[in-house]
């Protein structure tokens, strides 16, 4: 019996690992570790692991689409479920009020000792 739930476990194992999330055909993935500042937000999709964002980056003259994993296939799948739906609060906030706030994004980079996380911050612009 344990050699075959261990077979079976197994084969589980490497069909989930051969399961590939393709990244967003449109856009540039945000490198990881890296940090991207949006002064304007003005489109949201979540595809898959994605956050695909399309907006004005800071330093841009014109609006770009770029994208963050959050892993929801790994390990981290309970910390990074909870820091997507943030990020799309977040990223909601800021479609709703241009201007008013910029859009902190970073692509984690995971790690067995101090893994850090895909994420999101909302930063109020000064007048």
């Amino acid at each position: 019996m344990n050699r075959t739930l261990r077979a079976a476990c197994l084969a589980v194992l490497a069909a989930l690992a051969t399961t590939a999330v393709a990244a967003p055909a449109v856009g540039t993935r945000i490198a990881n570790g890296e940090t991207v500042v949006f002064v304007a937000v003005d489109a949201m999709q979540v595809q898959d692991n994605y956050l695909v964002l399309t907006g004005v980056v800071e330093g841009d003259a014109a609006p770009s689409t770029r994208f963050v994993n959050f892993q929801l296939s790994s390990s981290y799948a309970t910390i990074a479920a909870p820091n997507l739906e943030s990020c799309q609060r977040l990223a909601l906030t800021a479609m709703e009020r241009p201007g008013r706030y910029r859009l902190e994004v970073t692509q984690g980079r995971g790690g067995y000792v101090t893994p850090i996380e895909s994420g999101c911050r909302l930063v109020r612009v000064q007048p």
